[in-house]
């Protein structure tokens, strides 16, 4: 992972992982006897931390490293010293780890085994505190334990709701997910969904990883996140690293071994709209949603996500030229529709000619209401395929199987139109391999 600040190739603490190699045990216990000595010694203070909170943070340290040491060994842990970032309850934090971390790993670093950073906050670059190991404590500890094989601990959270975002630039804060029985049985098909597919070994070339950003390739916590408050509103299926790594990779991913196909719902977003209008975008209309004469497909795709999430013409420009500044490379066929307001507007212009059926629909702040209903389509896929015990691998709105899987995963995106009961069941955009 390349980044021109050290300190910011960090991956922040999960303790969300487990493992059943009894070796962890055996490091753990090797690791309490030095800080045991340490204590007594009068090295390390630890205040009145009990033993067994020290060993669940012990527990999750070396998880952590471990983890994060066979990726990259310069990659640094990243964790949090307000006792706010830690909750408190047991099926969202199963071994308890509290702010108690940063004490434990404080004593690590007056034993040498790590170097550490602690966090500065200010109001242009807030940090949270930095550790990385040494070499002594990566040879006994870390190196021995690389082929150790981690699984997301069945308590992670299947659902997580979050309140409306009061700054653009954080996510909303957690809320506490009511326990309904739609709820309770999306939480079940999360995990039996995260339970399958611990069975099969995803892969892609290496070359593909070096893209994440604060992630590991064995990521896969997936969840579902809910926003603004409410059950229906977002919802996507989140945490893989398969949806991290750019495109032009996925073709590389591999089940067991085995090459995989990709299809996609062609416009599914515009043929959402089109469907609450009591229209099939694909059969009344036909062609691609997002093909303008002259403008780029890839300004018009992401002119057709923005413009639900912008209130003017305006935001929506400023929203897609920022998002084209953090680009490497844009090429001058979409800098010239961008860069200045007024050629922007033509292209708006254009959009709304072309879609003056659901121009309505523009600026109407309705993004998250259409990915709680792509949400909903991509679970009925995963359900359909978990039945059939075929691997699936979900990018909101398209998904990977193996190749010998194709005719099943087209079916079941179709049925998850075809079984609706609401205005998508004759919404089914067009399905094409990616």
């Amino acid at each position: 992972m390349a980044t021109k600040d050290p300190l910011d190739n960090y991956y922040e603490l999960n303790w969300y992982y487990t493992t059943s190699d009894t070796r962890l045990d055996q490091a753990v216990t090797r690791l309490m006897e030095a800080i045991d000595k340490g204590r007594k010694g009068g090295e390390v203070d630890l205040g009145k931390t009990r033993q067994t909170d020290i060993r669940n943070q012990v527990v999750v340290l070396l998880i952590n490293f471990i983890r994060i040491y066979r990726y990259d060994s310069e990659m640094h842990l990243g964790f949090h010293r307000d006792t706010k970032a830690y909750t408190t309850k047991s099926h969202s934090n199963p071994l308890h780890v509290a702010v108690s971390i940063a004490r434990v790993v404080d004593a690590l670093v007056v034993l040498g085994f790590l170097e550490g950073v602690k966090g500065r906050q200010s109001f242009t670059r807030p940090r949270i505190s930095r550790a990385r190991p040494l070499k002594a404590f990566a040879d006994t500890y870390l190196r021995p334990l690389l082929d150790m094989n981690f699984y997301l601990h069945d308590d992670a959270p299947a659902i997580v709701l979050r309140d409306k975002k009061e700054d653009k630039k954080k996510k909303g804060k957690e809320l506490p997910v009511p326990q309904t029985q739609i709820v309770r049985d999306m939480e079940k098909l999360v995990r039996r969904y995260r339970r399958f597919l611990r069975a099969y070994e995803i892969s892609a070339p290496d070359e593909a990883f070096e893209h994440l950003e604060q992630d590991l390739p064995d990521d896969v916590h997936i969840r579902r996140i809910f926003n603004d408050g409410q059950m229906n509103k977002g919802g996507r299926f989140y945490g893989a690293w398969w949806q991290q790594i750019p495109s032009e990779f996925r073709n590389k991913i591999t089940i067991d071994g085995e090459k995989t196909v990709e299809l996609d719902f062609q416009g599914q977003t515009i043929c959402h709209l089109y469907a609450r209008e009591g229209m099939n975008f694909s059969k009344d209309i036909g062609g691609d949603p997002y093909d303008l004469d002259g403008i780029p497909r890839k300004l018009t795709k992401l002119i057709c996500v923005v413009i639900l999430n912008t209130k003017t013409d305006h935001t929506t420009w400023r929203a897609i030229t920022a998002r084209f500044e953090k680009e490497v490379s844009v090429g001058q066929d979409i800098l010239k529709h961008t860069t200045e307001y007024h050629d922007f507007k033509k292209v708006l212009a254009k959009l709304r000619e072309k879609h003056k059926k659901i121009f309505q629909y523009f600026h109407q702040m309705v993004a998250l209401d259409i990915q709680f209903e792509d949400s909903e389509i991509c679970a009925s896929v995963i359900r359909y395929l978990l039945d059939k015990k075929i691997p699936v691998l979900t990018i909101h709105d398209s998904f990977l199987v193996k190749e010998g899987a194709r005719a099943e995963l087209e079916e079941a995106m179709k049925q998850a139109y075809l079984s609706r009961r609401d205005h998508l069941k004759n919404g089914l955009p067009k399905i094409e391999d990616k």
